[in-house]
């Protein structure tokens, strides 16, 4: 444009006018975002420190961008989830320097629309479902199956395994945040989570997000 022009061809005598610079910024941003691919990027190490290093290192490599990412410990391996952009000329060359990484797998899948972060809606609630209660199979399933059909969307899982107090016996514990239409009240998600926890044998909580 007009303005980007301007502003790379400005001396120290005739600096364009702030205008002209936020525009020619606002330009050349758009234009390098376009010019690059994003790609969800999901690795797995027995060591974190050598994980998140060798990973980042391939990814300034090809200058690339992390624009998120979640990692944690999962039994004995470190996982860890991204979203990165690169320049498109560069996309294999990374998926291939990622495949080369020693004691790490790796997997890679287009990411659809990374500049777009999910907001919750307007009037929407934010809940936190904590649970604990001795292993079982299914627990997972029961609870996403019912928050599903009740139109909850889930925006964050964690659950791991922890010694219980005094006994030190194995506990599952879970904590979900979903997003609760407006449309669904309060005290029957929380019936319905009950009656789930009863079949299932743990104890829950449901609490909102401040």
């Amino acid at each position: 444009s007009k303005a980007t022009v301007s502003v790379l061809n400005w001396n120290s005598t005739s600096p364009p006018p702030p205008s002209e610079m936020f525009r020619a910024a606002r330009v050349l941003r758009t234009a390098a975002t376009s010019a690059q691919g994003a790609l969800v990027v999901h690795v797995a190490g027995k060591h974190a420190d050598r994980v998140i290093l060798d990973v980042s290192d391939v990814f300034n490599r090809v200058g690339g961008d992390i624009l998120g990412s979640r990692g944690t410990v999962l039994g004995n391996d470190f996982s860890m989830m991204m979203v990165v952009k690169c320049p498109h000329e560069q996309v294999d060359g990374l998926k291939k320097n990622l495949g080369e990484l020693q004691d790490m797998s790796v997997w890679t899948y287009p990411s659809a629309n990374p500049d777009v972060v999910y907001t919750v809606p307007h009037r929407h609630t934010v809940k936190v479902i904590r649970l604990t209660g001795h292993d079982a199979p299914g627990i997972v399933q029961h609870y996403a199956d019912y928050l599903t059909q009740r139109g909850c969307r889930i925006l964050n899982l964690a659950s791991e395994m922890a010694a219980a107090p005094f006994t030190d016996d194995p506990m599952f514990k879970l904590r979900c945040v979903i997003d609760k239409p407006i449309e669904l009240p309060d005290e029957v998600l929380e019936d319905g989570v009950e009656v789930v926890s009863d079949i299932i044998g743990v104890d829950v909580w449901v609490e909102t997000l401040s």
